[in-house]
């Protein structure tokens, strides 16, 4: 009897295995047939979303109705069926990729539509049902961030960034710098600032500070090291402490082991500019004029080594400086208004107006849409002014709103009308006139609301309200609000120019 037991025992081995695969297999498929299901549902919610075009009408509440259901639809049965396949099977993770696609996508639709709590809550129960990583988990983090800053809780934001911060160190995935991550505290420093949280603001350089230096130590030689002396440079030149700034630069290398270039010419534009030494920065200056060869750089640094004797006072060589732009690089000087623009300044400064106006009424005919062109009507109508002759300063100031005008018009939707805007506000300004003023900058704001231009409009309207008009609730209110629209410019670079063209 035991032997017959024994051969029926090893006789079912067999089986039992058979059905143990077979019963693997049945759950393998339904895995996989789980997850193609969902492939399925997102693509048909993509096609749908395609169908609205690149910039989204959101008017058209049907459309966008159906498109939200079609990627409520892929939540929902995500959200039935990720707990029925094993988190070790690759159809689970899968079926979480399909779920933060789905997620980010309806939420962004939320977003723009400004329903923030939607937004918000899609993006945390995608947070809270799966275990994200990489550039999934940083997507959605940064996704529910700006949320937040959105709605105003800009705490909430900052928990958020020094919780990447932490979780992406180093910054790098793929041997790739994460620009996202490197750049947080960048942002917190200079939206603190302009907040008017100068306390805060000081807290995030020290904790900026401390982060990019312990990236250099620790990755020394490498491409992170390089971006993070960049950003350090940065944070010590927004703060005036030139010479860090200078030193950091310094050890920004080529391939060569010199100084790189752009890190050069921004170390002569602090020289000058924030030094104001003049002498060291003409020198640095010629020096790379020997070094380049490029014929689309020399132009550019001839323009910087101009303004630096416009910004010493040395008016007749900014003049010179700029005609040598003009008779050696003729492209440069006829597709670019500021060799132009400071040879019509350096007139002025010097004393030669009837030359000069000539010449600013020809940066007026060539290059109309540009900063440069609006800024002329309020210099020529503000030397009239001075001069004593009134009714030329009112002539010119009148033809600068029929122009700002126009040029809005012409250029609606685009930069060009933000500009307008902001000169027919500055001549409000100029006039006294706080109510007009403060609505064409909330004009800016209400259609640029996520430009630099748009966020600048209310730190001057901010500031209009409460030294002008002695309304400093208001101006509180709007301090709130940029808090909100502080968004970092898309492939924003590490550090920019000193040398940018303001008068």
């Amino acid at each position: 009897m035991k032997i017959r037991r024994g051969i029926l025992y090893f006789a079912l081995i067999p089986l039992i295995i058979s059905v143990l695969i077979l019963q693997a297999g049945c759950n393998s498929d339904r895995s996989i047939y789980i997850r193609f299901e969902a492939e399925k549902l997102l693509q048909n919610a993509d096609r749908l979303y395609t169908t609205a075009g690149i910039k989204p009408d959101l008017s058209d509440r049907e459309l966008w109705n159906r498109i939200k259901s079609a990627y409520y639809a892929v939540n929902n049965y995500c959200w039935t069926y990720l707990d029925s396949i094993p988190a070790d099977k690759p159809e689970h993770r899968e079926l979480e990729t399909i779920a933060f696609s789905s997620s980010n996508r309806l939420s962004n639709i939320y977003f723009t539509d400004k329903q923030y709590d939607s937004a918000a809550a899609i993006l945390n129960l995608l947070l809270n049902r799966t275990k994200l990583d990489g550039r999934t988990l940083l997507t959605s983090r940064l996704n529910l961030a700006r949320v937040y800053q959105a709605q105003g809780d800009w705490p909430k934001t900052v928990g958020i960034f020094h919780s990447l911060i932490d979780a992406f160190y180093p910054p790098v995935d793929n041997n790739e710098i994460i620009p996202q991550v490197l750049n947080l505290f960048l942002e917190m420093v200079e939206t603190n600032s302009m907040i008017g949280d100068t306390a805060a603001a000081t807290t995030e350089f020290h904790s900026a500070e401390n982060y990019y230096n312990r990236l250099i130590t620790e990755w020394p030689h490498s491409a992170l090291s390089t971006a993070a002396r960049g950003n350090l440079a940065r944070l010590y030149r927004d703060r005036g402490e030139w010479d860090r700034a200078i030193d950091n630069l310094a050890l920004m290398k080529d391939s060569t082991g010199q100084t790189d270039v752009n890190a050069a010419m921004i170390i002569a534009d602090i020289t000058a500019s924030g030094k104001k030494q003049f002498d060291e920065a003409y020198r640095l200056y010629d020096d790379l004029l020997n070094q380049v060869k490029d014929t689309m750089l020399l132009p550019i640094i001839y323009a910087r080594k101009g303004l630096a004797y416009f910004q010493a006072k040395d008016y007749e060589k900014c003049r010179a400086t700029m005609k040598i732009i003009k008779d050696r690089f003729p492209r440069y000087f006829n597709g670019n208004p500021l060799p132009e623009n400071y040879l019509a300044l350096s007139l002025a400064e010097s004393g030669q107006w009837n030359i000069a106006e000539n010449e600013f009424r020809w940066l007026i005919d060539n290059f109309p849409a540009t900063e440069q062109a609006f800024n002329a009507y309020l210099i020529i109508a503000d030397h009239y002014s001075k001069d004593g002759n009134q009714n030329m300063a009112n002539s010119w100031y009148s033809k600068a709103e029929q122009f700002y005008e126009q040029m809005s018009r012409q250029y609606v939707g685009t930069e060009v009308e933000a500009s307008a805007l902001f000169y027919k506000a500055e001549v409000s300004r100029r006039k006294e006139n706080w109510p007009k003023t403060i609505e064409y900058l909330l004009d800016i704001y209400q259609k640029f609301p996520d430009s630099d231009m748009g966020r600048q409009a209310l730190v001057n309207a901010s500031e209009v309200y409460r030294m002008k008009l002695n309304n400093p609730t208001m101006a509180d209110s709007l301090g709130r609000l940029l808090a909100r629209e502080l968004f970092p410019s898309a492939g924003g670079k590490n550090i920019e120019s000193l040398s940018d063209d303001r008068k």
